[in-house]
């Protein structure tokens, strides 16, 4: 079974950092698209920073 981001945008790179606990994601997917995924995989989000 794909996870929720990786079925939503197949290009997106994901990384973490489990002693923050903090994921950064880059995809291609709006902000709302990519908080809707994050949901249904069970978590809650919060943008922190945008880079670009």
């Amino acid at each position: 079974m794909q996870k929720p981001i990786m079925a939503a945008d197949p290009d997106a790179k994901v990384s973490c950092d489990l002693t923050a606990p903090i994921v950064g994601v880059d995809s291609t997917l709006d902000e709302t698209a990519l908080a809707v995924a994050i949901s249904d995989a069970g978590y809650r989000s919060e943008k922190l920073a945008e880079v670009r």
